[in-house]
């Protein structure tokens, strides 16, 4: 199936992967943005995306590089004791970061 706009990748369970080609990095971003894009009154079409993105190393340096936005499995949910151990440790490891120094 050919998606046309956010909604349609939203729906089908699939996420954005926006690709720099100056720095060759990526980033993976949640297609449930569409509800944000329309709501400010943008365009939420595919091939409109990629002036709506910009590489965050690369964006200062006076040159415009283009993007490339690929629909990505969107990664399974994690388990809830995952996320309390995460925020615990992180939380912890903040403590003590802030500690020593």
């Amino acid at each position: 199936m050919r998606y046309a706009t956010l909604r349609d990748l939203d729906e089908a369970g699939l996420d954005i992967r926006v690709w720099c080609y100056g720095c060759a990095r990526h980033a993976d971003i949640w297609s449930g943005l569409w509800a944000e894009f329309e709501r400010k009154g943008w365009s939420t079409e595919l091939g409109d995306l990629p002036a709506r993105f910009r590489c965050t190393r690369n964006r200062h340096d006076g040159t415009r590089h283009d993007v490339l936005i690929i629909p990505t499995k969107r990664p399974p949910p994690r388990p809830w004791a995952e996320e309390v151990a995460a925020f615990f440790h992180g939380s912890r490891a903040a403590r003590k970061a802030e500690s020593r120094g």
